[in-house]
């Protein structure tokens, strides 16, 4: 990639201390730095849990590193839904993560999430009666 493990650890957003904790097995990555590694180095979060699969996923995958460039749109929703329910199967950490996240969300956008519930129940509501 071109990048010493300083230069690595600063792309990814820890200190390099971190980065080699979990070099060496004694931290695990959060979701965050997972994140990050595929943003930035299109890292296929997959392969690093189970060994399957390239270790780089997307267009992207051949391409130098440049600091600051993200990869995004590399997977279509539908293939999006479909990983994200592998590694929930599959992945404990991962699983953990998303729902903390989750829950997070529902707590601070619950308002948001009722109105659009209520308006989504009114709309079929109308479909409904206009058949």
């Amino acid at each position: 990639m071109g990048v010493n493990q300083r230069q690595f650890a600063k792309s990814l957003e820890i200190s390099s201390g971190y980065l080699s904790e979990i070099e060496a097995g004694k931290k695990n990555p959060g979701i965050e730095v997972l994140n990050k590694l595929f943003e930035t180095y299109s890292v296929n979060i997959s392969f690093l849990f189970t060994g399957e699969g390239d270790l780089f996923i997307g267009p992207h995958k051949k391409e130098t590193y440049i600091p600051g460039q993200k990869n995004t749109g590399i997977l279509e929703e539908a293939d999006l839904l479909e990983e994200l329910s592998r590694y929930l199967k599959h992945i404990h950490i991962v699983r953990f993560a998303v729902l903390e996240f989750f829950q997070s969300y529902l707590f601070n956008k619950k308002g948001m999430i009722d109105k659009e519930i209520k308006k989504y129940s009114e709309q079929a509501k109308l479909k409904k009666d206009d058949n």
